[in-house]
């Protein structure tokens, strides 16, 4: 954890405090991902068109938390998540599955694996 973080993957919370035992949102592990992909050189930049018209099209959307909207949409965008009928539900937690899915399709588009 302590290379994620000097990387800047992973930040504390607005209060100062890390939590490592809590569990993570979608909305938190999409934002991870996206730092992770930046890292390795993929491209993630989104603008502020992009993020309105991306996250406009989810069910849900709304739900979405401000300081992450671009990530969640460059998430999107990239083909990192796709989100259901349902929507992507934001502030869910994450099963262990959807986690993997994420992180496979992040190691795909950054081309470390095929």
């Amino acid at each position: 954890m302590s290379k994620a973080k000097e990387y800047g993957i992973i930040n504390g919370y607005e209060d100062g405090t890390f939590r490592p035992a809590d569990t993570i949102t979608r909305e938190e592990a999409m934002s991870l991902v996206i730092r992770a992909m930046e890292l390795s050189g993929v491209e993630t930049t989104v603008n502020t068109t992009d993020i309105e018209v991306t996250l406009s099209k989810l069910a849900g959307n709304e739900e979405i938390s401000v300081w992450a909207k671009p990530a969640v949409a460059s998430a999107v965008k990239i083909g990192i998540v796709n989100g259901s009928d349902a929507g992507l539900k934001p502030a869910s937690e994450m099963t262990r599955a959807e986690t993997a899915v994420i992180v496979q399709q992040m190691l795909k588009k950054a081309k470390l694996i095929d």
